[in-house]
């Protein structure tokens, strides 16, 4: 009986000691590994809850952030204060690429002002910059050609040197137009082409002067020529 009273209060005093504030206040015995276990538990549980937190918070906030900077970058469009041309935001009342709507360039020499290309020099005739003085496709105006036996001097067409004098006529005999009478030339250009007792060409004097009486005023009346 003895020994079986001392072996329980052996116990009993071991149940005690691991009961008390002494085994988890002593973290390094061995003897305090319950102790150290319950608080290292409750350290690493708290830690872990926070350290994912943590971990979550950034990298969701760090995620989301870079999607909304991505967002807004393209977002950007909308803030345009001028015209979008395709990705990019222009301005299209002084932009040489888009004047004045997207993809009209400005032709060389031009530039743009108030949405409308401007040449610095001359004039702008059909996308072009182009000397109305001396251009025989545009001589004195837009779209004013001279014919072939003509060229542009001072914004007028006039006739080659080779070009039959003018007399008369209701227009010059290298330009198509209305029909040109017999002899209304000086020097008789008409009389070879319309009188009947040389060439006698009908359409060219009583019909109309067309291409085919310039060439014959080539063929027919040397040295003077259309060409």
């Amino acid at each position: 009986m003895r020994k079986l009273v001392s072996l329980g209060a052996l116990v009993s005093s071991l149940v005690v000691a691991c009961a008390t504030g002494t085994l988890g206040e002593d973290g390094s015995g061995s003897t305090n590994d319950g102790g150290i276990l319950f608080k290292d538990s409750g350290a690493s549980t708290s830690n872990d809850s926070g350290s994912s937190n943590n971990n979550f918070n950034t990298q969701d906030s760090g995620s989301n952030n870079n999607n909304n900077n991505n967002t807004q970058d393209s977002g950007n469009n909308n803030n345009c204060t001028g015209t979008m041309c395709g990705n990019q935001c222009v301005d299209t009342t002084s932009d040489s690429s888009n004047c004045g709507s997207c993809g009209n360039a400005c032709p060389s020499g031009a530039t743009c002002q108030s949405s409308s290309c401007v040449c610095g020099s001359g004039t702008l005739c059909s996308n072009a910059c182009v000397d109305t003085t001396s251009d025989s496709s545009n001589c004195g105006s837009c779209g004013n050609a001279c014919s072939n036996s003509e060229t542009c001097t001072n914004s007028q067409c006039v006739a080659n040197s080779d070009a039959p004098p003018q007399g008369s006529c209701s227009h010059s005999l290298c330009t198509s137009g209305t029909k040109l009478s017999e002899g209304c030339d000086t020097e008789g250009c008409t009389i070879v082409i319309c009188d009947p007792e040389y060439l006698d060409d009908e359409y060219c004097c009583d019909t109309k002067w067309d291409s085919q009486c310039e060439q014959e005023v080539t063929e027919y009346c040397s040295p003077y020529s259309c060409n």
